[in-house]
Formats: C-alpha cells, structure tokens, sequence
C-alpha cells in the first residue's frame, strides 16, 4: 500500500488478490500440504496442522497488533488474536480428548 487513504472495496480488492491462496500466517496451505501433508497422518495430524496454522494466524495478528499506527487498527489486529487464542485453546481440548481415548 501506498499510504494513501483507499476505499474499503479498493481495499478488499487489493487484499483478495494479494493472498488470494494465502493462510493468515502468509502460508500457501496447498504448498504446505503437498510438502509436509505425510507428517499429518490421522485426526491427530489434522489437529496438529490446524493447530500450526492458528499459530501462524496468532502470530500474524499480533505482530499487526504491534504495528499499527492507528488505535482501531490495533485494537482490531488484537481482537483477531484473541480470536485465534481461542481457536487455538478448542483445538487443544480436542488433542487433550483424543489422547485420553487412546
């Protein structure tokens, strides 16, 4: 971006081409898979990965978080990492299930 004040539809434009195939985190989730997707086996492997992803996700947002200049943005940018937090705690109730039936 340029610095220049845009629309919000300019805006969502830009960013749906920009990270048209891209995860949160900046990840190609398809690259990702067909390079590493033997490592995520059974439903404790796609835990695992989507696991990996919110992490990213986490990361992402709350690295945005810290650089934003406007209040909104920021506080915008914490909430999503918040949002992510929580996906990432349900995901690990689901792990912790999984692991009390083996």
């Amino acid at each position: 971006m340029t610095g220049e004040a845009v629309s919000r539809e300019t805006f969502e434009s830009m960013a749906r081409e920009a990270g048209a195939n891209l995860a949160e985190g900046g990840v190609e989730p398809e690259v990702f898979i067909q390079e590493f997707g033997d490592m995520f086996e059974g439903l404790e492997g796609i835990i695992q990965l989507a696991m990996m992803f919110e992490a990213q996700a986490l990361d992402y947002y709350s690295r945005c978080a810290r650089r934003a200049q406007d209040g909104d943005a920021a506080d915008a940018f914490v909430h999503l990492a918040r949002e992510e937090n929580a996906h990432l705690k349900l995901l690990g109730k689901f792990m912790d299930k999984l692991g009390e039936r083996e």
